[in-house]
């Protein structure tokens, strides 16, 4: 059990769809009660078979764990997909109205906005979802259609830019992946993911990569630079001033 539940989060994080499913899909057949990794399967079930298949899977964990927003944002979307919008609706107005700030349901919120509403009401949504995640692809894509529809062109520019990095940084941590691979003792390659997870807003991950520069080369400058400007951002000038250099 512990060796397919590593090997889907090892397939998840080195973005190996095919890979991160079967492994999944192993651990709900071996531990049915297991939530995170059955949740999870939906969400890939629903991308690869539909969401009809995907729906029991939803289902079962509300059955036991209630109305979390988990569930209730996974049976939006799958309800979503098959036009199901009212059924939709009232499970994103509930996750909402108790948890305003639940990216998840906002992101979902948008789409369906997007779909049968309007593009106006749908940029409300995709910019309290981008407040959120700032750098989740595909909000950012989502408000990239509404402000074209609109015709905000200047901030549509501004949008595919900050996509096109966001797709260049992807590009450069799969190839960073690679290298490290082959060469798992370098620090300037694990201070490189750390930086480009970093700004991506995936903060505990980019600490981890950088704490394990560290441990590869305790005096790496360019990790403790990146240490001691992430403390100082985050308003921790005590741990930065504690950083090399700094």
């Amino acid at each position: 059990m512990q060796a397919w539940i590593l090997s889907a989060q090892v397939n998840e994080r080195l973005r190996a769809k095919e890979d991160t499913f079967t492994s999944y899909r192993r651990v709900v057949e071996l531990d049915p009660e297991n939530r995170v990794a059955r949740l999870t399967f939906a969400g890939l079930l629903c991308e690869r078979q539909g969401p009809r298949e995907a729906l029991a899977h939803f289902e079962y964990v509300r059955s036991r764990r209630g109305d979390t927003p988990e569930v209730l944002v996974g049976l939006a979307h799958c309800r979503r997909l098959l036009n199901e919008t009212e059924q939709a609706r009232r499970f994103l107005d509930k996750v909402l109205a108790e948890h305003p700030q639940n990216s998840a349901a906002l992101a979902e919120r948008s789409r369906l906005a997007l779909e049968t509403e309007s593009a106006a009401e749908a940029e409300k949504w995709f910019r309290r979802a981008v407040k959120v995640k700032h750098f989740e692809k595909d909000v950012l894509y989502g408000i990239y259609q509404c402000l074209e529809q609109l015709g905000k062109h200047q901030e549509t520019e501004e949008v595919l830019t900050r996509l096109q990095r966001i797709d260049a940084d992807l590009e450069r941590l799969a190839d960073l992946t690679a290298q490290i691979s082959r060469h798992p003792r370098s620090p300037d390659l694990r201070c490189e993911t750390g930086l480009i997870l970093m700004r991506n807003g995936q903060e505990a991950e980019a600490l981890r990569w950088l704490e394990s520069a560290l441990l590869e080369d305790p005096e790496h400058a360019g990790t403790h630079q990146a240490l001691g400007e992430h403390y100082e951002r985050i308003g921790n000038p005590e741990r930065a001033g504690r950083e090399p250099g700094r």
